[in-house]
């Protein structure tokens, strides 16, 4: 993983604790606080009065930074891309969201990537619901761009990011 993780203080066996991974991405999670490792160019901001950020001592892996999160955090990339997590919540609920789509068959990309063929179709779940993705709430860019486009069937040709401009991550392949 060079993205986001969210882990969970779950004892005091060592002399920092014991922590245990309970999310890689955008969602919402029962434990509070949370702790967030991201590497050392995303930046962490608060979206409200009562969100509390600290950045940690120690971190999990050389290269990478942790921080000690309470509230909605929106974690942002380099190239603008975001991912909101929320601490607290009555349930852990990570949001998914799931392009469906026919492999494209005879053909092989060069870099290993999967190669999907139209017509693409978008199913977002909340942690509580799943349903079809509205227009515009599944959005698209060539790989390399920074703008997204939010006519998913219009996507491509070529190596496409795909993400929820909802949920605020990237999706699972299916």
């Amino acid at each position: 993983g060079d993205g986001l993780r969210v882990f969970e203080h779950r004892s005091i066996d060592t002399e920092r604790g014991v922590f245990a991974l309970i999310g890689q991405g955008s969602g919402g999670y029962r434990a509070e606080p949370a702790f967030i490792d991201v590497p050392p160019d995303w930046v962490l901001r608060g979206r409200d009065s009562n969100t509390e950020i600290e950045a940690e001592d120690f971190a999990f892996a050389p290269g990478r930074s942790l921080y000690r999160c309470v509230g909605q955090i929106t974690a942002e990339k380099p190239n603008g891309d975001t991912f909101l997590v929320r601490t607290g919540q009555s349930a852990d609920r990570k949001d998914r969201l799931t392009i469906v789509a026919d492999a494209a068959s005879g053909v092989q990309a060069a870099g290993g990537e999967r190669l999907l063929k139209h017509p693409l179709h978008a199913e977002v779940a909340d942690g509580v619901s799943r349903r079809t993705g509205s227009r515009g709430e599944a959005c698209w860019r060539f790989s390399g761009e920074k703008s997204w486009r939010d006519d998913l069937a219009n996507s491509g040709p070529g190596c496409c990011a795909i993400a929820s401009s909802r949920l605020s991550f990237r999706p699972s392949l299916r």
